[in-house]
Parts: structure tokens; C-alpha cells; sequence
């Protein structure tokens, strides 16, 4: 149970005095009347099943002691294998709350019965682990394109999520230019931001951005693309603004 294989050679060790026992980890040995205990460090012989994706078996060998950093590395491994009752268990042990958190929500899913490929799971893990490009590759392959644009807009990360706007539904692509309009007035950025408004046809956000920045170009510019039977509303709001302005003659334009 020390992690001997009948692939793996035998790990000897010279110590002084006479082998009484051992429990877990643990060798006891007598020498001149005095028990001496030492630890035999159980890291390789875990790392040696993980290797092999015997995930069980490296689970009973770290139960006998190894540290908090092996713990962790069992249950990586074992969630990037799927093995969500090691990886879970091992998570306890190193008391990782947020990942217990994650494979608590994975089984409620599978609970619910609700639609759960292991592509997608994998690809949550690895945006949950902040390993963007590999989810983002994860998703596309499991035919969700959608959720990585969703992702990428989420980080602000505009220029990677429309690399997904080609493929996916095209109601998403309004959205996204939207969300990038919606950060850019955040920032400060009112003219990228009236220029993404237009691109995604939100005139009245423009129209309001234009308005209350004074710019009575931007305002004209704007006008010039309504249509005057599908956008009465939007060419009284900009008539409303350039008398603000004292543009009396746009105004009437």
C-alpha cells in the first residue's frame, strides 16, 4: 500500500536499528532500547499512479500522508480527468472551498438532469482556472461559441470575442457590439462608444451620448443615418438637443 507496482521498482532505504512496525507513513524502529519514527515520504509513489490516471490508488496513497501541495495536485489532476469524487474529496482535504463550490454545481446540474457533456464541463474548469484561450477552444468544440463570446465580453475582451461572432447566432452579434459600446461610455470613451451605439443600431444611446457631450457634429452625423419613417422618436430627441444648442437651423433641418 506504500505505492509498489509490480511496474515500478522497489524503493529501498538504510536505517538504523530494528523495523517494529509502521502505520500510515510511518516506519518505527528500535535502536538501543529508544523508538525512533520516520516519516516515508509518499509524493512519488502518488505521483507515480496519477501518472497512470489510477486516481483510487493515488487517492489511498496520499491518505497515508502526504502535504497539503500534493493533495492539491491530486485534485487537479483528477478534475482535469473527470474524476470529480477523487477531485472533490482531495479538495477537502486542502479545504479548497471555490472548487468544491464548482463540483457542487456540476452535480446539481447532472441532478436536474439537465444536458452536461464532459467538453463543457472541462471547458467551465478551465474559465473557472482562468485558462481563457483553452476554454474558449473547449467551447468551440463542443459547438458553444456562443459561451465563449459570452466569456471573452464578460473580461472585456471584445477583440477575442467577436473571433466567435462568425459562427455563432447572429442575434449575438448586436449584443456583444452593445456590451463594447457599454464599456467604452464607462471608461470615458463617448466617441468609440457612439460609434459602437450606431454600429449596433441603438440610436438613442448615441443620440443622448451626443447630446449631452454638446456635439453637435456627432448629433448631425447621427441624424443623417435615421430613417424618417422608422425613427420619429429619435429625430425629435436630436431636434430637442440642438435647440438645447441654439443649432435652430439643424433643428429644423
Amino acid at each position: 500500500s506504500s505505492g509498489i507496482n509490480a511496474e515500478w521498482p522497489l524503493r529501498r532505504g538504510k536505517m538504523e536499528g530494528y523495523v517494529v512496525g509502521f502505520s500510515g507513513s510511518k516506519i518505527f524502529c528500535l535502536l538501543n532500547m529508544t523508538m525512533t519514527i520516520i516519516d516515508v515520504p509518499q509524493s512519488a509513489p502518488m505521483n507515480q499512479y496519477i501518472e497512470k490516471s489510477m486516481f483510487y490508488e493515488a487517492y489511498r496513497v496520499a491518505c497515508m500522508g502526504v502535504t497539503n501541495s500534493d493533495w492539491l495536485t491530486l485534485a487537479m489532476a483528477a478534475m482535469e480527468n473527470l474524476n470529480l469524487d477523487i477531485a472533490k474529496n482531495a479538495f477537502i482535504r486542502v479545504r479548497e472551498l471555490k472548487y468544491l463550490e464548482f463540483i457542487n454545481q456540476i452535480e446539481m446540474k447532472r441532478q436536474k438532469k439537465m444536458e452536461l457533456s464532459n467538453t463543457s464541463i472541462l471547458a467551465d474548469y478551465n474559465a473557472f482556472n482562468g485558462n481563457y484561450q483553452a476554454a474558449a477552444k473547449l467551447y468551440k468544440k463542443d459547438n458553444n461559441e456562443a459561451k465563449a463570446m459570452e466569456m471573452f465580453s464578460d473580461l472585456r475582451q471584445f477583440e477575442n470575442a467577436k473571433e466567435f461572432l462568425t459562427t455563432s447566432d447572429p442575434s449575438n452579434v448586436k449584443g456583444l457590439i452593445k456590451r463594447q459600446a457599454e464599456w467604452s461610455k464607462q471608461t470615458n470613451d463617448f466617441s468609440s462608444a457612439i460609434d459602437l451605439y450606431l454600429a449596433a443600431s441603438a440610436f438613442h444611446e448615441a443620440i443622448k451620448i451626443a447630446g449631452e457631450n454638446k456635439w453637435s457634429e456627432k448629433l448631425l452625423e447621427i441624424m443623417r443615418k435615421l430613417d424618417a419613417t422608422k425613427n420619429e422618436d429619435e429625430f425629435r430627441e436630436c431636434a430637442t438637443f440642438f435647440q438645447e444648442l441654439e443649432k435652430y437651423d439643424l433643428a429644423a433641418e
